[in-house]
Formats: C-alpha cells, structure tokens, sequence
C-alpha cells in the first residue's frame, strides 16, 4: 500500500501524484495490462466518457490531466488506467461489505471491507489531499488513478463502496463506477447532499451499493446502476449496510450473473443484519472491526479475497486501514487535519 499527501488545485495534486509515483504508474499499466482489458471498439465510447467527465466533473478532469503531467505520460493513458475496467463491463463482481453504524454521541462510523485481487492490492493507494479552498479528505484508491474505493472528508462525509449488477447496454455516457465517488467525495458536505449529487450522475460500468454516513449521525445507502438509483436511508439510531445485490425495488431487474455469488451475497447480507443489531459492550470502532474480521460462519464477512478493510469514525475524522487481509491488530489510524 502506498501513501502520498498533496495539496493544492486539483491540477496540482495530480501533478503531485504523478511526479511522486512516477515510475510505479508506468509499471502499473504495464500490471494492468490497460488496452488489452479494453479492446480494439473502445475509441468511440472512451471519447464520451471524456466528453460527460469535461462537462460533470471538470475537476476530477484536471486533476488527471496533472497526473498525466506529473509523471511525465500520455494523457491519454492515465485516464485509461482510471476507466478501462468500467469500459471492459466487467462481470466478475468483488464480495465487498459495506455498513454504517450511527454513534450514540450523534455521530457515524463506516466499515468497508475491500475484496479484491493481489494486483489490485500492490496498487493500493492512500492519497491524503488539501483541495485549494479547503476541502480536505482521505481517499483509498489507486496508483495512477482517481478511483475511490472509500473514503471520509473534513466535513465527516464518509463513502464505503461494493460492487453491483450491471444495467445494459450502455452507451458510454457517465463516469466509470471507480471514479463515481471522487466527484461525491470532493464536494458533499452532509449524507444527503452525497445522494443529491450521485443522483445527478449516471454511471458506467458495473453497479455499486455506495454507503454513507456524516458527522450527525446521519447513514444510508445509495443503490446505482448506469441511469438508475435508489436510496436507503437509516432510522435514527440504526445501522444500514449492503452486499452485492440491489435490495430496493426501482434497481431490480438483473442479478449477479452468477448463482453462486449471489447466494453469498444475500447470505452476508443476512450476517450483518444479524451482526449489526447484536448487543455488544464496545465501543462503535472496536465492535466494527471485530465485524471485518470475521472470517467464520457460512458467509463471512472477512473472505479469503478481503485484502483491505476500512473504518471511518465521522466524529473524530480518523480512518482506520488494514494495509493486508484485516485483523484486529494491523489498522493503520489516519486523521484529516494531520499532514
């Protein structure tokens, strides 16, 4: 896992990524094997990719453009490094949980646990930014990229993610599904301007189950596939969380492709009901970890592919990350206002 802190206009804090991790981006799309994932008919529908990007999320724009800069490559092929596996259509899902609890103090906690390959992981990043204006966050993301796996920003908005059935055929007009957070990230100030603004995007690829929680308290989860979304919002006091299926009624209407996955899906989707509404004398962050640590059980929250597990604490603005497969013993405390 790598980390980085940058600051500055979103064309500098590319720029900073890009001249700092320089000789690791070149390697990693040599890793990711970028054009062979995307295929001799992807000109057409990349060109509207950027086209929708320039006029929705001009910054995250930039802020590619100062990575490309940075590090000294073609534009061209940092921003394919961001969007190839949303333009492949990958159907392969990951097992990613995601949940939120409220804190009886009035603030949130978020737990995210990331499933993912061991290339995806040697490419893991932790990127600790201070957007010109103020804005501050954290993000999970990925060497060379904008994606947005989780993250929290000064304001105590934190995002959790898990990927979904995909909605077809798609033309290419959206943001790819590991970007769609980014914009959300940079720019919500509450939970529920986070589902005002994924609600204004359309999103390409596969779907993702999103999760958010704010600095009062306030959780829910936010269901999207290409044009179609859907939102869950948390009771005062009770937890929401999601797997890898869409639950709501306006998001039905494909599976996972995949009757093994969608078993376990929906059979750790019953597990965190049950886990998240236990009795347990700890404290939010502590009972949250023993959740991502789990590994047994019929559906396991912890599975054989979970390589990272994040906590994010919306009242304390720390996040907790597990720089390997999540034990109770291996977080790493990052906090927004340290640099």
């Amino acid at each position: 896992m790598y980390y980085i802190w940058s600051k500055g206009t979103p064309f500098e804090v590319g720029r900073n990524h890009g001249k700092k991790l320089s000789v690791e981006i070149q390697r990693a799309v040599v890793d990711w094997n970028v054009e062979n994932w995307l295929g001799e008919n992807s000109s057409e529908c990349l060109e509207r990719v950027k086209e929708y990007m320039l006029a929705n999320a001009p910054n995250v724009i930039k802020e590619l453009e100062g990575i490309a800069d940075g590090a000294k490559m073609d534009y061209d092929t940092i921003f394919n490094l961001s969007a190839f596996n949303a333009l492949s259509f990958v159907k392969s899902l990951s097992s990613c949980s995601v949940f939120a609890v409220p804190k009886p103090e009035g603030s949130g906690c978020l737990a995210n646990t990331v499933d993912i390959t061991s290339l995806q992981q040697r490419w893991e990043l932790v990127h600790h930014i201070k957007y010109e204006g103020g804005m501050e966050l954290i993000r999970i993301s990925s060497v060379g990229s904008v994606w947005t796996t989780a993250g929290m920003n000064s304001y105590g908005v934190a995002i959790g993610s898990a990927s979904a059935p995909i909605f077809s055929p798609q033309d290419g007009r959206g943001i790819p599904q590991h970007i769609s957070a980014t914009p959300v990230l940079n720019q919500a100030e509450s939970t529920e301007d986070a589902i005002r603004l994924f609600r204004e995007m359309r999103l390409i690829g596969k779907g993702m189950n999103f999760v958010l929680a704010d600095s009062k308290g306030n959780c829910a989860i936010v269901e999207k596939s290409y044009d179609r979304q859907a939102e869950r919002r948390g009771k005062q006091g009770v937890a929401v969380w999601a797997t890898n299926h869409f639950v709501e009624q306006a998001t039905q209407g494909h599976d996972l492709r995949d009757p093994e996955r969608d078993y376990n899906s929906r059979g750790r989707y019953v597990a965190l009901e049950r886990l998240l509404n236990e009795e347990v004398d700890k404290n939010v962050v502590e009972r949250l970890k023993d959740i991502v640590c789990t590994p047994d059980g019929n559906a396991p929250i912890c599975r054989p592919n979970t390589l990272t597990a994040v906590i994010a604490d919306t009242g304390s603005k720390r996040l907790w990350i597990s720089p390997g497969r999540p034990t109770k013993d291996n977080f790493i405390c990052f906090s927004l206002g340290d640099s």
